[in-house]
């Protein structure tokens, strides 16, 4: 999948107006349209490679909810990890 986004769509503009796919990825929505569009107009359709362009795309309900490369935590999420952490002994270990 890897290879989709960081070498083959950073080859080619995804729209006639010299738009390119970051070799990142992006989240804006509509970069991520404009990918969905070419890779489902490709002359050569590749499923593959259509599922993955799909995954980019938000999923409704305003926070994206697709692919991310790095995911990272809110602040609420660490804090919920945190609470349900339990005691661990090797946590509280007296100093050497």
């Amino acid at each position: 999948m890897i290879q989709y986004c960081m070498f083959e769509w950073t080859k080619e503009k995804i729209r006639a107006d010299n738009l390119y796919w970051p070799e990142f990825g992006s989240f804006e929505d509509w970069i991520c349209q404009a990918l969905n569009l070419y890779v489902n107009s490709k002359e050569h359709f590749n499923q593959e490679e259509s599922e993955y362009a799909a995954l980019w795309l938000p999923k409704g309900g305003g926070e994206k909810e697709g692919c991310s490369l790095y995911p990272l935590q809110t602040k609420g999420q660490a804090a919920r990890r945190d609470q349900l952490k339990l005691w661990d002994p090797l946590d509280h270990l007296p100093p050497p």
